[in-house]
């Protein structure tokens, strides 16, 4: 997810920026520069909320799993077919 966030976040940072200077009457040369740096920014920081929401995502899935696993692993010893009757 860290990649299409990034995508996203500095391609939105760089058309605001760009607007903004053509509506502030900001010199072309100018206004690159700054979106271009706009864009890095905020691409990295796509990139480091996508990552996290990855792994936020996978812990909770994985810890869920994890959960009825044991669940069905306590369900299945429990049961009295499970002790070979």
């Amino acid at each position: 997810m860290g990649a299409p966030y990034a995508g996203t976040l500095g391609l939105i940072a760089f058309v605001a920026t760009i607007v903004r200077s053509a509506l502030h009457g900001i010199d072309a040369g100018t206004a690159i520069v700054t979106s271009v740096l706009y864009l890095a920014v905020f691409a990295f920081l796509g990139w480091l909320i996508g990552n996290l929401a990855t792994h936020v995502v996978v812990e909770s899935v994985t810890g869920s799993l994890r959960r009825e696993l044991a669940m069905r692993e306590t369900l299945k010893s429990s049961s009295p077919t499970a002790s070979g009757s």
